[in-house]
């Protein structure tokens, strides 16, 4: 199957709301607590159209398979990303996850839970490094070259 990354759309909301909720999105993400769907939708809202902001869905054979977002905090780019649950464990996050590191520049981090192993070789996948912890998350790190002109 070939895997297409679109940006994400307002359309995608839903989607997108439905997936942060799964059980074990949330046991796996670094705010464990289920999100409202008032507060998801203002976020999702603002973070399509906030500059620093990118949101791309995973596509395959024209069905969403995982979502990708980075966000920039001056040099540095967090990136999360999630499988929807009916497409987990069938090699899409390692190649959303390396097709979403290729779009961004500069630093990539991702805070991936200690006990989530699924993202830590996907993130290992990506030429990430464990470059240290907080607590009860691993810091991974990619430090992309700039694009000379």
């Amino acid at each position: 199957m070939t895997l297409i990354m679109r940006q994400a759309v307002v359309e995608d909301a839903q989607l997108l709301f439905e997936w942060r909720n799964d059980l074990l999105a949330r046991q796996n993400s670094e705010n464990t607590a289920e999100v409202g769907h008032e507060e998801h939708m203002a976020w999702f809202g603002a973070a399509l159209s906030d500059p620093d902001h990118r949101i791309y869905l995973a596509v395959a054979d024209d069905l969403p398979v995982g979502v990708a977002r980075a966000l920039r905090k001056e040099n540095t780019w967090l990136l999360s990303w999630n499988i929807a649950p009916e497409s987990r464990g069938r090699g899409f996050g390692r190649e959303m996850v390396a097709a979403m590191v290729d779009k961004l520049d500069g630093l990539v981090r991702a805070r991936i839970r200690k006990d989530n192993l699924a993202s830590q070789k996907i993130a290992r996948a990506a030429s990430m490094i464990r470059r240290g912890e907080e607590g009860e998350v691993d810091i991974w790190e990619l430090e992309k070259k700039r694009a000379s002109l």
